[in-house]
């Protein structure tokens, strides 16, 4: 695996082909990021972000950071652009 271990797209922590949809994966990391001030992930090593990504739902962000006012189209963003599957982020 190639890239930053807590930017990897699910697609990408499997070995499988890449595309757009792990482009737009990573651009919701960092809009995640940049509004919650954290991951929607949290682990402790390399390889427990890449299982992360895998198993878990990402936190919504509405639960990491309570005290924004977050509009709806938002947040759905937000969910679609972190989905498991890389035909949903589209």
């Amino acid at each position: 695996i190639t890239g930053t271990p807590e930017y990897v797209s699910p697609e990408q922590a499997l070995g499988d082909p890449l595309g757009p949809p792990s482009d737009l994966y990573a651009l919701g990391l960092v809009l995640y990021r940049a509004l919650a001030g954290r991951l929607p992930f949290q682990a402790r090593s390399a390889g427990g972000w890449i299982q992360a990504r895998l198993s878990q739902r990402p936190l919504p962000l509405r639960e990491a950071a309570p005290g924004g006012a977050w509009p709806d189209d938002l947040v759905r963003l937000l969910e679609r652009l972190l989905e498991k599957e890389p035909a949903r982020r589209v």
